[in-house]
């Protein structure tokens, strides 16, 4: 399933988790209730996104697109605007 993820698109930071959890899975670590124990989270995990859609992809792929040699700053302003303008209104 983990590969199928993969092929998903899921983002990197959420199969690298799924690996972990799977591999204390396989060495059978239990709690006492019986439930299997999860990897511990990192410090400086959080919560993300799942799918490619959501807005902080969106961002990073509108910024990658950039080409700042052939940009004129109000061009890019107003990409900056539309931008806040989409992650403000996602919250």
């Amino acid at each position: 399933m983990i590969h199928c993820a993969e092929l998903a698109g899921v983002p990197k930071e959420a199969i690298s988790r799924a690996w972990d959890i799977f591999k204390k899975l396989e060495e059978e670590e239990y709690k006492d209730s019986g439930l299997p124990k999860a990897a511990p989270a990192s410090a400086e995990s959080k919560q993300m996104g799942l799918f490619k859609d959501s807005i902080e992809y969106i961002a990073r792929d509108r910024l990658k697109d950039i080409d700042l040699n052939n940009i004129t700053p109000l061009e890019l302003v107003n990409i900056i605007r539309e931008l806040k303008g989409e992650i403000e209104n996602d919250d």
